[in-house]
């Protein structure tokens, strides 16, 4: 099996048919190291760290897996987003101080707010507010990616 392990890698596991890995702050040069790495999942932290999802393909294509329930499951036995509720992380407004969940607008270098928050959610001034926060910190920690305080679907294709 083909894979590059990058620099950020921040945990990893192995399936009977790919190579999964959580990237803490992945540079763009990873990014777009090797493969056609597209639509990962991620999770920005309060404090501005992004914790992206990948799953290297046999043939070294980096691309997306999970869904962001089982990237909160898995960073949660690492003793992160424990407050992050798996079951109503997307409707509660509650639940956006302690992680914002994103996702990566094909192979560019932009993120956007991920496509399963609630709408009541994405349309509140004071959770656009925090989620513009997190995105601010975010940028402030990888200056080399673009953070949209949009939902994913606003992104032109």
């Amino acid at each position: 099996m083909k894979f590059k392990i990058l620099e950020s890698v921040f945990d990893s596991w192995k399936s009977s048919t790919h190579n999964s890995f959580i990237y803490l702050n992945p540079t763009t040069a990873e990014l777009r190291s090797e493969g056609d790495s597209k639509d990962n999942r991620g999770i920005i932290s309060p404090d501005g760290n992004l914790y992206m999802e990948a799953v290297w393909s046999e043939e070294g294509e980096m691309y997306s897996q999970l869904i962001h329930r089982d990237l909160i499951e898995l960073l949660h036995q690492k003793n992160l987003f424990i407050k992050l509720n798996t079951s109503n992380w997307f409707k509660t407004q509650s639940m956006v101080k302690y992680g914002l969940c994103v996702q990566r607008d094909g192979d560019t270098l932009d993120f956007y707010v991920a496509e399963s928050y609630h709408p009541e959610l994405i349309d509140n001034p004071e959770v656009v507010k925090q989620m513009e926060r997190m995105m601010k910190r975010a940028k402030e920690k990888n200056p080399y990616l673009n953070f949209i305080p949009k939902p994913i679907f606003w992104a032109e294709k």
